[in-house]
């Protein structure tokens, strides 16, 4: 799921665009970077949570077993873990720049999830 935003430059002339100062140009890319990291998201929020719904319906309308429950299990913690590397990135997005979100190099590295 990535997404990309269109290019809110790419229909003005070239002299339109060289007059835009860099700054502005800077601070669109980044919301840009920004809103997609959000709609990737919410689009996973959907989804997961979907999954979690549809197998609370069955368990309930039906004699549910182990295997259901392991299933149900395995779909909140996915649903959890989704949700949190999702916002991770969000909150990436927000690293220095426009919104001037200042992390630590150590808060960055766990953001990336890197070792």
């Amino acid at each position: 799921m990535t997404y990309e935003i269109s290019d809110p430059f790419a229909i003005m002339p070239n002299y339109v665009k060289d007059s835009i100062p860099a700054n502005v140009k800077r601070k669109i890319e980044e919301n840009q970077a920004l809103q997609a990291a959000i709609y990737e998201f919410s689009d996973l929020y959907s989804l997961l949570k979907q999954d979690v719904s549809e197998l609370h319906e069955f368990g309930t309308q039906s004699e549910s077993g182990q295997a259901w429950r392991r299933s149900s299990y395995r779909a909140v913690f996915s649903w959890i873990e989704g949700v949190v590397y999702q916002m991770k990135q969000v909150a990436l997005q927000t690293q220095g720049g426009y919104y001037q979100a200042n992390f630590s190099r150590a808060e960055i590295v766990y953001l990336r999830e890197e070792s």
